[in-house]
């Protein structure tokens, strides 16, 4: 199968597996970018850019053109922080992009993934990973095309004794 994977990314649940799949996601978009690039301009090259894009509907076009915009930024980071002998900072583009949320149930600090590994929630942090707390997942967005534009969650809060309830309020997360 082709995974194409299109930012900005949400991931549900608080588990180790969802704070790896988040981390995972913004690894591969990287790549998913660059390949996509490089394939493009080798097919350009080849057979010239109407015949390509003739191949895709305009939902499917628009979507190519994302990822190649992002491919090209990804592409001139890594120029810049090869002129600054440096290392390219991928997640000042991957929040730009959009980014990745895991959004859980409850606190950070009561997920799994926390209470087992809190050492692993803290890297992903720092690796720009947006993380929603206090959130119940309740429906997915649909855009014109039909494609996932985000998620709609109930708000939860924690009463006096310490108990999660359902809040009245929902927020919708982009996603796709």
């Amino acid at each position: 199968a082709n995974l194409q994977v299109r930012l900005p990314a949400v991931v549900i649940g608080g588990g180790l597996t969802g704070i790896d799949t988040a981390t995972e996601v913004q690894a591969y978009y990287i790549k998913q970018v660059e390949k996509t690039l490089e394939r493009y301009e080798t097919l350009i090259e080849q057979w010239g850019e109407a015949p390509v894009h003739a191949q895709f509907d305009g939902p499917s076009l628009r979507i190519l053109n994302e990822l190649l915009a992002h491919g090209r930024r990804v592409r001139e980071e890594r120029e810049r922080a090869r002129e600054n002998n440096t290392h390219p900072d991928f997640v000042k583009l991957i929040r730009e992009f959009g980014g990745v949320t895991v959004v859980y149930r409850r606190s950070m600090q009561e997920s799994p993934a926390y209470k087992r590994n809190h050492e692993e929630v803290v890297k992903a942090l720092e690796e720009g990973i947006y993380y929603a707390q206090g959130l119940q997942p309740k429906s997915v967005v649909l855009d014109d095309d039909g494609f996932v534009s985000g998620l709609t969650c109930l708000s939860r809060i924690m009463d006096e004794e310490g108990q999660w309830m359902l809040w009245d309020e929902e927020q919708t997360i982009p996603a796709r």
